[in-house]
């Protein structure tokens, strides 16, 4: 920041004050975009949870109402949780360049105005010159005004490169890692009792399933026996 605003003095663009002040409230602008993007992604994620529970490779969990409502709610809390980091990610993003100002981009500014070069554009695509029309204080408004516009566009257009990435290294790609991890986690650690009332079977089922697991115990209890005993001849 010390060598932007350094530069600024010396090559005549007068205070720096009024360039930070005017980019830094232009790039807070910028902020909300950004975290709507974040906002959007999430809802689609939201939809396509929603899609993969009732189709067809799931259709077995529509037997199990509750587990199945469970996993929708616990797979909305990660979601949001993994929202909130990649909206505080790209706010980060846009603070980071509000907070120091490029002094590459001033030089580039002398490079132009001296070599009459029309590749720095303002937002609105004219030139960065302020034109011949007006007061000196009117041009010199006119000056300051390109100049930060010029700026907020290079500023844009690497959010425009920079913000998607994040979001899908942050959001996206964590859903696909680790959406259920923390449920599945929780899973584990229940009892047989928390489990029978997660799955909300009736008794008649819950003994059938025990009985089904005793007499799978039991075949594979013998057919230990049985290896060892035709092993030992």
């Amino acid at each position: 920041l010390s060598s932007s605003l350094s530069l600024s003095l010396s090559v005549g663009f007068g205070s720096p004050g009024p360039y930070f002040r005017l980019i830094e409230a232009g790039l807070k602008l910028l902020k909300d975009p950004s975290v709507i993007c974040v906002e959007e992604v999430y809802l689609i994620l939201q939809q396509l949870v929603g899609t993969v529970l009732s189709s067809k490779d799931c259709e077995g969990l529509a037997r199990y109402s509750l587990l199945s409502a469970e996993i929708l709610s616990q797979s909305g809390l990660a979601l949001e949780r993994m929202r909130d980091d990649a909206k505080a990610m790209v706010v980060t993003m846009v603070d980071m360049e509000a907070s120091y100002l490029t002094a590459e981009f001033f030089r580039e500014i002398l490079r132009v105005q001296e070599e009459k070069d029309a590749s720095l554009l303002t937002m609105s695509g004219k030139g960065i010159k302020a034109g011949d029309g007006g007061t000196s204080e009117d041009l010199h408004l006119k000056q300051i005004a390109n100049h930060v516009s010029a700026y907020l566009g290079v500023v844009c257009n690497q959010l425009k490169a920079t913000i998607p990435k994040a979001i899908v290294h942050c959001l996206v790609l964590q859903a696909k890692k680790s959406l259920l991890d923390k449920f599945v986690e929780e899973v584990a650690g229940k009892d047989a009792e928390s489990l029978r009332r997660l799955l909300g079977e009736n008794e008649e089922v819950m003994q059938r399933r025990e009985a089904c697991s005793k007499r799978l115990d039991l075949l594979q209890t013998a057919y230990r026996e049985l290896t060892v005993s035709l092993s030992s001849r």
